[in-house]
């Protein structure tokens, strides 16, 4: 169920992950830069222009810093880095920034809004996010060329914060912007909005995914509730039907009227942080399940031997696929937060529990002996740093 251990030489990486490597080193720099910029900016009441002016400098400045910084450190000649700064940022940074900037520009109030107001932060992290996402597929096409970052890597030379640490540090600042722009909103239809991405996450985390498996392997990677009835791989199974049919029930019933929300949790702002944490919640689903590849499984089979992936997401949390699935069932209980919505987390969160810790551990110490102990040893279970083994 959990994939496959590789180890690669750095000259080696894969072109996905080299890309995405490259976009969150450049969008640090950027979001540096930018962040000071607008900080700056409003805080000496410079105009919109002015402000942009300065964030884009700084966020020039920034970037290309973090890339010349561990070449000089590693004894290269100021004249030599220059030029691999350049080639390897110049692109990717420029890109960023009029994305940023724009959508900064576009959201209404966001530049006048000031330091103190959310809706400052909340477009600036929302802004920041989306110029990373635009740059990422540029980054790539430059990278398979030889252009681009890729200058960079030939030197065997690598500097800068994780990109897990960023990426996962983007992802919460882009759940909290996107929170805080739809604040702005006042959310009507809460039910059908619930169900049509109930209806989007079943068909492309399960539906998809499974299409997507079929193809490459000849098999779903579907194994349905296995085990005698009463065991604890069955228990797991069910818990989980219960759980994904019990929440399709919760905004089925906020329609028909049938069900009402509680109180306590019934406000527009939980209303827009919920669809937030759903988006964050598939995003991170679809990239977990790509990460596993072929290995991509839902159930255990314990005949069948998958390789034992332990990169990307799978370095951060040993579970990420149902990390993410976590977020995005809170999210639809936030949009129609009644008894039914709660009771379908409380299953997922036992079925989960269950799965992992009773059925798919010890399958993966049988499997795969040491190499699992090791990795289980060094990364969380459900979240980064908890529930190692």
């Amino acid at each position: 169920m959990m994939p496959a251990m590789h180890e690669h030489d750095e000259h080696h990486t894969p072109l996905n992950a080299l890309a995405f490597s490259a976009t969150v080193h450049c969008l640090t720099g950027c979001a540096i830069g930018e962040t000071l910029g607008m900080i700056i900016g409003t805080s000496l009441g410079f105009s919109d222009w002015g402000t942009v002016a300065l964030a884009v400098a700084l966020a020039f400045l920034f970037g290309y810093g973090l890339t010349s910084l561990p070449l000089l450190r590693a004894g290269l000649a100021f004249t030599a880095v220059v030029p691999i700064a350049l080639a390897a940022d110049t692109v990717s940074i420029a890109i960023m920034e009029f994305v940023d900037n724009a959508i900064m520009l576009l959201v209404p109030g966001a530049m006048e809004a000031g330091l103190t107001n959310e809706l400052f932060w909340g477009s600036l992290s929302v802004a920041l996010v989306i110029a990373g996402a635009v740059a990422y597929p540029f980054n790539r096409w430059m990278i398979a060329r030889g252009k681009g970052h890729a200058v960079v890597h030939e030197t065997g030379i690598h500097g800068g914060p994780s990109p897990q640490l960023v990426g996962t540090i983007a992802a919460l600042a882009g759940t909290f912007g996107l929170a805080v722009l739809l604040g702005e909103l006042e959310i009507e239809g809460a039910g059908w909005i619930a169900l049509g991405l109930y209806a989007l996450y079943l068909t492309l985390a399960f539906g998809l995914r499974t299409a997507i498996q079929l193809r490459r392997t000849g098999e779903s990677g579907f194994k349905g509730v296995s085990g005698r009835p009463g065991s604890l791989e069955w228990t797991a199974g069910v818990l989980f039907v219960v759980a994904l049919t019990v929440g399709a029930a919760a905004p089925v019933l906020d329609v028909a009227g049938a069900l009402d929300p509680l109180g306590a949790l019934d406000s527009n702002g939980l209303r827009a942080t919920g669809i937030a944490l759903f988006v964050a919640g598939l995003v991170a689903t679809l990239y977990a399940q790509v990460a596993m590849g072929a290995s991509w499984r839902i159930g255990v089979d314990e005949g069948e031997r998958t390789e034992l992936v332990t990169g990307g997401p799978f370095g951060l949390v040993r579970n990420p696929i149902f990390s993410a699935m976590l977020p995005a069932s809170a999210g639809l209980a936030l949009l129609v937060p009644n008894a039914a919505a709660l009771v379908g987390i409380a299953a997922l969160v036992l079925a989960l529990e269950i799965q992992v810790r009773l059925v798919e551990e010890p399958y993966l110490r049988r499997a795969h002996g040491a190499a699992y102990e090791h990795y289980a040893s060094r990364v969380g279970r459900f979240v980064p740093g908890l529930g190692r083994l």
